[in-house]
Parts: structure tokens; sequence; C-alpha cells
């Protein structure tokens, strides 16, 4: 492999590891819940298909006491198209939370089990960089990347009946693995993630939530040498809900910023225009319809638009339109189905589609 490519290589490994986002705690509560979701996901541009990735999680949660739960998630996915294929498992994640009542506070533990596919050839990795760009919001988009450890803690204080605010911590650990076959003792950046939020119920009916998530990324080393550097991240949202009987509407924004990245191979600087994640703003809407005791069937609307960088997929602006449908086929037993269809352009000029189709099962004991 010459050097350029090399260097190419390494650059994409930092921006797919930077992408990848941990998966918020399950709230503690006393009903077990097994989800089985197989789903199809294709993309096009152009009029092309770009590829495809049929997929399948399990996630798992059971509470082993008032105070304490453990949730597990494994998933397999088969990626075709127009690019190489790539199939394997990806990496089980383990999440530990311990409620202390007492005080309102929440102590968790997450751990990646680096059990997924790694050690890819350079055509893999190739699909492997595509699938993970966070345009396309794949249900699998990764597979192996080494031992992940996130000791959090989250602490809530009501300031009345109508106000609650609440703050967290989290320290991301990333250990070493070799995610390619050319490429060796990658050691990803960790992380340091604050958060803060406040809650507010207007009425019975009605309530709104503001969050801020912080975090701070260290940098990313290939056999002890730092070649990448992500920078900072702040994400803010703002969520509307509001209930009409047994009905609900959810009306939801949320604004990604990223600054401070900085990429170096060897004694070379690469520009700042080479965006780990270019900032992006999202608009959404759904509402929940109660059809019957058994079925509710839900609408989603959603405008997504991602700055414009050196990244020939960034400066996507996209509508997604998506229905769902659940229906409680028993006390333990609920069916859920999925559809999203996603339709924009990439720099304005390049035509870019997506299509969602997904099918489980939910257990409940």
């Amino acid at each position: 492999m010459t050097t350029m490519k090399h260097a190419i290589l390494i650059l994409a490994l930092a921006i797919t590891s930077s992408s990848f986002a941990q998966e918020s705690a399950d709230v503690i509560n006393q009903q077990a819940t097994l989800t089985i979701l197989p789903m199809y996901q294709q993309w096009s541009s152009g009029g092309t298909k770009l590829f495809s990735e049929v997929s399948s999680t399990l996630h798992w949660y059971q509470p082993l006491s008032r105070e304490f739960s453990v949730s597990l998630r494994s998933s397999y996915a088969s990626s075709t198209g127009n690019v190489a294929s790539l199939a394997g498992i990806n990496d089980m994640q383990v999440n530990f939370n311990y409620y202390l009542e007492s005080a309102d506070m929440v102590f968790g533990l997450g751990v990646n089990v680096p059990s997924g596919k790694n050690k890819l050839t350079e055509s893999e990795f190739e699909t492997s960089y595509l699938i993970s760009n966070s345009v396309f919001r794949l249900q699998v988009p990764h597979y192996g990347s080494g031992l992940n450890l996130s000791p959090s803690v989250s602490w809530a204080l009501p300031l009345s009946d109508k106000v609650v605010v609440g703050l967290g911590a989290m320290y991301f650990y990333r250990g070493r693995f070799d995610p390619v076959t050319e490429i060796t003792n990658y050691d990803p950046a960790d992380e340091i993630t604050l958060s803060g939020g406040c809650d507010v119920r207007f009425d019975a009916m009605s309530s709104l939530s503001l969050d801020g998530v912080f975090t701070l990324f260290g940098k990313d080393k290939v056999k002890n040498i730092e070649v990448f550097s992500p920078g900072k991240k702040l994400l803010t949202g703002m969520r509307f809900k509001r209930y009409f009987e047994f009905d609900e509407l959810t009306l939801t924004v949320l604004a990604r910023f990223r600054w401070g990245t900085e990429t170096r191979i060897g004694n070379v600087l690469l520009p700042n225009a080479e965006r780990v994640e270019p900032d992006q703003l999202e608009l959404g809407g759904s509402y929940l319809a109660k059809l019957s005791t058994t079925v509710s069937l839900r609408f989603l609307l959603e405008g997504r638009f991602f700055e414009e960088s050196a990244d020939p997929l960034s400066g996507a602006a996209l509508g997604v339109v998506g229905t769902g449908l659940e229906i409680s086929a028993s006390d333990y037993l609920t069916i859920p189905l999925q559809f999203k269809y996603s339709f924009g352009t990439i720099k304005g000029d390049v035509s870019l589609s997506g299509l969602d189709v997904a099918a489980g099962l939910t257990f409940t004991y």
C-alpha cells in the first residue's frame, strides 16, 4: 500500500470511529423486555443504488431489583450493492444501571464487548466507512470497534412540582484494536461528556424538555503516534410533548456543532475542511394515534440538514416521512412495524433517497 493510500485510510478510520454514538441508558423499571427487530435499508444517489443493508438487532432489558438493572444489545448486518459486500456481527453492548433513590441519582456502566467483525480488507473498510456516515442513519452503522468502557452518573433535582433539572457526566474509554489488515494497534480517542437538561410540565397534558450535551475528545493514535484530534462537540435539543386523551404529539429540534478538529499524518497537517462530522440541524414531528386497545399508529415527519464540507456526502438536505404500527397481540407480545422514506439532495444538485422497512417482536415478562 502506498503512503498516500495509507494516510487516506487512517483519516477515514478516524472519521468513522468518531461518529459512533453511545446509547442512552435504560430508565430503570420493573418490566423485563426482549425485542428482536429485523430491518431492510436501501440508499440511492443520482438514480444509482449505493448500497442496501439487511440487519437484525436483539435488545434485552432485565430489572434485577428495584435499584439495579442490566441490558444487552447485539446485532447482525449484511451490506451489499454498489459496494464490496460486508457481513458479520456487531460488538455486543452491555449496560448496568444502579438507581440511588435517596439522592435521585443513577450510576451506569456501559461495556462494548469486542465480539464484532474487524481486521477488514481495504475494500471491506471502504464499505464500512460509507455505511457509517450519519446521513444514512443505519440500524447497524459499524461492526467491531474494540473494548469500550463508559462509566456514568446522572442526577435529577426537582425544583417544584412542574420543573425538574438534571446533570450528567460520562467518561468513554476506547480500547485498541486492529480495524484494517493494513493498520494495526489503532487507539481511538477517549471522550468526556457533560450533560444538562430541564423538564417543564405546563399542565397535565403538555411538557417541554431542553437538553445540552458537550463532548471533549482526546487524540486518535496509531502505534502510539498521534494522527487525529476530533476536537469538541455540542448537541442541543428541545422536545415539546402534548397529549390528547390517548393520542400524543411530539415536536423536536436538534442542533449539532463540531469544532477544533485536527488531522496529522506524519508531519503533514490536513486542512480543517476535512470535517469529522458537519454541523447538523434536525426538525421533527410525530403523532401517535391510539386506534384501539391493541393497535397504535404513528406518523413521522422530519427534516435533516447537514453543513457542506469537503466530504462528498456533506451538504445533504433530507426530508423524511414515515409511519409505524404497533400491535399488542397479547399482554406479553407486541409486534412493531416501521416504514420510512427519505428524499433530498447532496450539495444541492445530486439526488439522494433512502428506504427503511422493519418488522419485529417485543416480549414483555
